[in-house]
């Protein structure tokens, strides 16, 4: 999924870039990334507080 997610970000600036009043910025290709990046930290934190949340009632249960 984030290839895809990125190689469509690359299409998108392609796309701009083939019109006359649009131009093909790197530095869009690289916060593209940067986002994608970001979104895949964050992810995962939320992910791996919730194993932990899970962890811990499980032990209050016990």
């Amino acid at each position: 999924m984030f290839l895809y997610l990125f190689i469509y970000g690359v299409a998108l600036e392609v796309m701009q870039w083939m019109t006359k009043y649009r131009y093909l910025d790197h530095w869009d290709v690289l916060a593209n990334g940067i986002g994608l990046v970001a979104y895949l930290a964050v992810r995962t934190a939320i992910n791996n507080i919730a194993i932990l949340q899970q962890l811990h009632s499980a032990g209050d249960n016990q």
